[in-house]
């Protein structure tokens, strides 16, 4: 009987850490969405249009609002969501992006499947970092490709760009910060936020859609993030 009320227990511990845990990552979602520099661009340029283009601003604001109303939504979401429902969210990303970079950004779509789910804000933020870090640091900008393709009862989503890329030593602190255990998510290497962002990703689509993230980079080349999720799982 003993053995019993512990096992009991044992299992509604875990059960509990889980919860606790899936709460802690749709804080860290939320919070790592709300990007004030990201806000505060896209108003400045928003406040521009309204003395050059009236409609686009009108375009612009109704794309924010959607933007930013899809990542309020995402955090109340415990299941995966659709494909095509991402690559809507990343479309808003990028064309709110591009009013600001202008030809400086180029976004490839090479999508073969959309019939498949993932957690909700899995390939924006990924989108994200490779405008942020990678390409908006180039002073002639660059290009993101995003691909997504099934083989094998296997979906291949990658995300490459042509940016700055990261030496070795920068590139072992991401991928060793995105391979640490649920404690040590608060106490993320460099630049924090991002890697916040990817530890997050790496957890919900491994908790989610038994999921795997991996990165490579090289100085002056760019940076390529491949999420692999089996179907039927």
């Amino acid at each position: 009987i003993h053995d019993k009320e512990a096992q009991f227990y044992e299992a509604r511990i875990r059960e509990q850490q889980l919860v606790n845990r899936q709460q802690q990552m749709e804080f860290e979602m939320l919070a790592s969405q709300i990007n004030p520099h990201f806000v505060c661009n896209v108003l400045a340029t928003i406040q521009a249009m309204c003395d050059t283009d009236v409609d686009k601003a009108k375009e612009a604001l109704g794309l924010f609002s959607a933007y930013m109303r899809d990542n309020t939504d995402a955090v109340a979401r415990t299941e995966p969501v659709p494909f095509a429902m991402e690559l809507q969210h990343v479309k808003r990303y990028v064309s709110l992006e591009q009013m600001r970079f202008g030809d400086k950004l180029a976004v490839m779509y090479d999508i073969d499947t959309t019939d498949f789910r993932l957690p909700a804000l899995t390939v924006q933020p990924i989108i994200e970092n490779a405008i942020k870090h990678g390409i908006g640091k180039k002073e002639n900008g660059g290009f993101v490709r995003l691909s997504a393709r099934e083989r094998q009862g296997v979906v291949r989503i990658e995300i490459a760009d042509n940016g700055v890329g990261m030496d070795e030593r920068t590139l072992y602190g991401l991928t060793g910060s995105i391979l640490q255990t649920a404690e040590s998510v608060d106490r993320p290497e460099g630049d924090g936020c991002s890697h916040v962002g990817l530890t997050n990703v790496r957890e919900r689509l491994r908790l989610m859609s038994h999921g795997t993230l991996a990165v490579s980079s090289q100085p002056g080349r760019g940076t390529t993030v491949i999420i692999s999720i089996p179907k039927g799982i």
